[in-house]
């Protein structure tokens, strides 16, 4: 008669841990759910994406065989690696520059995301985006 209170309680405690688990599982899919504002600026590239920009298409000019984007990438990094920071230095101040004007979009943005306050209300279309979005996943 012990065994069988114990084992109750076992299974109790086991049904406990399933449900909470499955409360954890839907507050993930509600934050995958939300995404991104497709009307948010875009984060800039860094210096090594813009030399990758550039190496690319040498690369591909040097070895037209090569087919793989793999190997690009390794030899770009390669060679990222063995560059001196004077080198490097166009690269990094470009994307100094790119950074500054995306802060200045992404303010601009913010001040005029704030500036709406609409009171959380999503039009019709858009709501069904985000369903159809939801539902894809």
């Amino acid at each position: 008669m012990k065994n069988d209170a114990v084992r109750s309680d076992d299974t109790i405690k086991g049904a406990k841990r399933k449900t909470e688990s499955k409360a954890k599982g839907a507050t993930k899919q509600a934050k995958k759910a939300k995404g991104k504002d497709p009307n948010a600026p875009k984060r800039p590239a860094s210096g090594f994406l813009i030399f990758m920009e550039t190496f690319r298409k040498t690369y591909k000019e040097a070895n037209p065989e090569s087919k793989g984007v793999a190997a690009a990438a390794k030899a770009g990094g390669e060679k990222w690696k063995q560059m001196s920071e004077e080198e490097k230095a166009p690269y990094n101040k470009d994307a100094g520059a790119r950074k500054a004007t995306y802060e200045q979009a992404l303010t601009k943005y913010r001040n005029g995301d704030s500036s709406k306050d609409d009171g959380g209300e999503v039009s019709e279309a858009a709501a069904e985006d985000e369903e159809v979005f939801a539902l894809s996943w």
